[in-house]
C-alpha cells in the first residue's frame, strides 16, 4: 500500500499572496512543512500538488532546488489534480495536507493511517480539532469515482464535501479530543497576515519539530496567542461559503 502525502499549493492567493513561501526559521513555509512531515515513517512520498499556471513557476523552482517532488495540474479542479498526481506517482492512499495547514504534525498522519488500516474506510477525517490541524485521508479508488461523477470543474473550496456527502463512500470520523484538547476558537492555518504573525511566534518558541502536545502546551502557557487570530474566523467562513463548490454528482 503506497501512502503518500499530497500538499495542494498555489501562489496566486488573493487573501495572502505567496503565503506558502513566506519565511519562517530562515526557510520558506512550504519547506518547513515538508521537512516536518518527512519525519513520518509510515508515508512513502510527499508530493506538492501545484498548478500549471506561470504564477507557480517560482514555487516549482523552489521545490526543485530543495529536491521536493511535485505535480502540476488544474488550478481550480483540485480533485482532478489529485487524481492525475496519484496516477503519475502510483499512489494508493492519499493523506491530504492543505498547504495552508502549516502546523500539521506526524502524529495526526500516523493516526489517520492506523485508523484506515483498522477500518478500511474510504475517507477519514478529524473533528474537535482547530482549523488547520485536520489532514484527511482517502483512497484513490473513491477519488476516481468522484472525478467521474462530479458536475463541476471548480472543486477548490469545500472539496472534502464530495466525500463526506456521498452515501456511497464509507467515512470515518476521528475524534481529535480523545488525543489532545486545544483552547476554543483557536485557528492554526495560514490565510491572512495575522495568521502569519501568529506563526512567527509559534515557530520561534517550538522550532519546526513539534507534535500536538507541544502546540497544546504552548497555548496553555500563552493564551494571549489565541486572540491574535480569533477575529479571523468570521471572515474565513464568509469567504468559504461564498466560494463553496457544487458537490452534487451526476447520479444524484
Amino acid at each position: 500500500m503506497n501512502y503518500d502525502v499530497f500538499i495542494p499549493v498555489r501562489l496566486d492567493s488573493k487573501r495572502f499572496p505567496k503565503k506558502s513561501i513566506q519565511t519562517i526559521l530562515n526557510k520558506p513555509m512550504i519547506i518547513n512543512l515538508v521537512e516536518r512531515l518527512h519525519q513520518c515513517k509510515n508515508i512513502r512520498k510527499i508530493i506538492v500538488c501545484t498548478t500549471t499556471n506561470s504564477s507557480d513557476d517560482l514555487l516549482v523552482d523552489l521545490l526543485k532546488d530543495n529536491q521536493i517532488e511535485y505535480f502540476r495540474g488544474d488550478e481550480k479542479d483540485i480533485l482532478s489534480r489529485f487524481l492525475n498526481a496519484a496516477k503519475s506517482f502510483n499512489t494508493d492512499f492519499i493523506i491530504n495536507v492543505d498547504g495552508d495547514d502549516i502546523y500539521t504534525t506526524t502524529d495526526s498522519i500516523n493516526i489517520l493511517i492506523e485508523q484506515y488500516e483498522n477500518s478500511r474506510s474510504n475517507y477519514l477525517y478529524f473533528k474537535n480539532l482547530p482549523l488547520g490541524l485536520t489532514p484527511v485521508g482517502f483512497d484513490v479508488k473513491s477519488l476516481a469515482m468522484i472525478c467521474d461523477l462530479k458536475k463541476t470543474n471548480d472543486t477548490e473550496t469545500g472539496y472534502r464535501n464530495f466525500f463526506i456527502k456521498n452515501p456511497n463512500i464509507q467515512s470515518l470520523i476521528i475524534d481529535g479530543s480523545k488525543f489532545v484538547k486545544f483552547p476554543k476558537n483557536l485557528r492554526l492555518t495560514l490565510d491572512y497576515q495575522d495568521d502569519y504573525n501568529l506563526a512567527l511566534k509559534v515557530f520561534s518558541h517550538l522550532g519546526n519539530n513539534f507534535q500536538w502536545s507541544d502546540l497544546m502546551n504552548l497555548f496553555e502557557k500563552h493564551p494571549e496567542f489565541v486572540e491574535l487570530v480569533s477575529h479571523l474566523e468570521k471572515k474565513w467562513k464568509n469567504h468559504w461559503n461564498k466560494n463553496l463548490a457544487n458537490y452534487s454528482l451526476k447520479n444524484n
